[in-house]
């Protein structure tokens, strides 16, 4: 995920990486900053994903360990005092839960909210004011229910408009919610999609169209 200091990358085992932005000006032998699990706070070698929210908080997502939540990122590289919340399924902390500990993407809409999309539990809406974390909202299967998503496995959230997201799922094909309605409508290959097996919706400039 790129931000203003440089550039945070998920590595396949072998934990964080932050490369600041002179070194990003280099074409070879870029100096970084490695952080895993012997020498941070980073949980295990299972990270997953990593957003940067637009209050500067780090989100990293693991698949079988939750997430973290740094909301002073720049002490990872200072070495800091580091300020940490962490979410997990089933805790037992002041932190609302979230419904699942394998985490497939993050995701933050234009109010603010975060967005969990995870592999087994479908996806989670956590809602934060005043930089506290106020309530967790699920979104999953229920067998019988086709207003509900179509498939736990969840792969990405889109925000087209103030009250139209998109669901993405791997398996189940997408969905529709309307925040204002409280409306799921799922689209699978029945409906025209080449495939069920979605991995991402992403939308243009012109909020009608969704990719």
């Amino acid at each position: 995920v790129r931000e203003e200091a440089g550039m945070w990358i998920v590595t396949v085992e072998k934990g964080l990486v932050f490369i600041g932005n002179e070194e990003l000006k280099k074409r070879k032998a870029l100096k970084a900053h490695r952080f895993t699990s012997q020498n941070s706070i980073i949980k295990s070698k299972n990270l997953h994903t990593v957003f940067k929210d637009s209050r500067g908080w780090l989100w990293l997502g693991y698949e079988g360990e939750g997430i973290q939540i740094v909301k002073n990122p720049e002490a990872l590289i200072t070495g800091s005092v580091l300020n940490i919340i962490e979410l997990t399924s089933n805790s037992e902390s002041e932190q609302p839960d979230i419904s699942s500990k394998n985490i497939r993407e993050l995701y933050e809409d234009s109010f603010g909210n975060m967005w969990v999309a995870t592999n087994d539990r479908g996806f989670d809406r956590i809602s934060i004011q005043e930089q506290e974390i106020i309530s967790v909202r699920s979104f999953q299967n229920e067998p019988g229910n086709v207003r509900s998503i179509p498939h736990n496995d969840g792969r990405s959230v889109f925000q087209q408009t103030d009250s139209t997201y998109w669901f993405a799922t791997y398996g189940g094909g997408i969905a529709k919610w309307n925040s204002s309605t409280d409306i799921i409508t799922r689209y699978t290959t029945d409906d025209g999609l080449p495939n069920n097996s979605t991995y991402s919706v992403i939308g243009e400039s012109e909020t009608q169209y969704i990719w």
